[in-house]
């Protein structure tokens, strides 16, 4: 096959739209109403990453990961930045660890496509 041939073949492939199954889109709309909710943001400020894998931060992953960056809601990804910051600063005063080098940098594209600065986490 030739390059050419491949093109033509790539450019052939029909564009799908692709939709959730209705528990699925469901399960999003709850987990976003979490987000919205008082119970997460005290959660944020008790401690940003924790509890693991049911926590905001990781529901905020999870719909970032989905490509629905836009549905977690702003307030939250504020409150999340100002958080993280406050506890790297506590945990790793002069010079943040490896660990917590991905956390910083997905919390920074999800701060980003809200149009949140966040430069505390920036220096670190």
């Amino acid at each position: 096959m030739t390059i050419a041939e491949l093109r033509a073949l790539v450019a052939s492939v029909p564009q799908v739209e692709l939709s959730e199954p209705a528990d699925v889109l469901q399960g999003i709309d709850a987990e976003v109403a979490y987000l919205e909710s008082k119970e997460a943001l005290e959660s944020i400020g008790t401690d940003a990453y924790w509890p693991k894998w049911n926590g905001p931060w990781w529901i905020m992953l999870l719909l970032h990961e989905l490509g629905l960056t836009q549905r977690i809601p702003h307030r939250v990804v504020s409150a999340t930045v100002d958080s993280l910051a406050e506890l790297l600063q506590t945990l790793y005063p002069d010079t943040l660890s490896a660990r917590a080098v991905p956390v910083v940098a997905r919390l920074n594209v999800i701060a980003r496509a809200h149009g949140i600065q966040a430069p505390a986490l920036d220096r670190l």
